[in-house]
C-alpha cells in the first residue's frame, strides 16, 4: 500500500490576547493511498487543555506537491448526523 504525503495536519489554537491572531500548530500529516484514492490523517499530537483549541484542524498542502499542477484534495463538509458515533 503506497501512499503520498498530501500536507501538514494543524489544529488552530486563538490567541489568548484580544485582537490577536490565533496560531497553527502542526499535530500530524495528512497522506493520500495511490491504489484507492482514500485519504488518511496521522495524528501525532493534541493542543493541551485549556489551550482555547475548538477542534478545528485546517491540511497545508506540501508547497513541492502544490507546485506540481497537482488538484488539492476535495474538501467534505461532515455535519453531526454524519458521524458514526
Amino acid at each position: 500500500m503506497s501512499k503520498t504525503f498530501i500536507g501538514d495536519f494543524c489544529a488552530h489554537v486563538p490567541s489568548d490576547k484580544v485582537g490577536a491572531k490565533g496560531n497553527y500548530k502542526k499535530i500530524g500529516a495528512v497522506f493520500r493511498d495511490e491504489r484507492t484514492g482514500a485519504i488518511s490523517v496521522k495524528i501525532d499530537t493534541l493542543p493541551v487543555p485549556g489551550s482555547g483549541w475548538l477542534g478545528w484542524c485546517n491540511v497545508f498542502q506540501d508547497r513541492e506537491q502544490s507546485t506540481a499542477n497537482t488538484p488539492a484534495p476535495t474538501v467534505q463538509h461532515v455535519t453531526d448526523d454524519d458521524l458514526p458515533f
